[in-house]
């Protein structure tokens, strides 16, 4: 999914929807590096939620 972000991004720049300034970089390095870490938040809930439902049904 962050890789729809940063491909997004790179449209929007070159496609002229997103002027090369500094303000717009900026955003545009919040926005990528946020999507990677909700991206990476989401993983790790997921991978909790995996282990305690095998560590769960592994005590039956």
């Amino acid at each position: 999914m962050p890789v729809l972000s940063i491909g997004f991004i790179i449209w929007l720049m070159l496609s002229s929807l997103m002027q090369f300034n500094a303000t717009n970089i900026l955003l545009a390095i919040i926005y990528v590096s946020l999507s990677f870490i909700f991206w990476g938040q989401g993983n790790d809930l997921y991978h909790q939620r995996v282990v305690r439902e095998v560590y769960e049904s592994s005590n039956l």
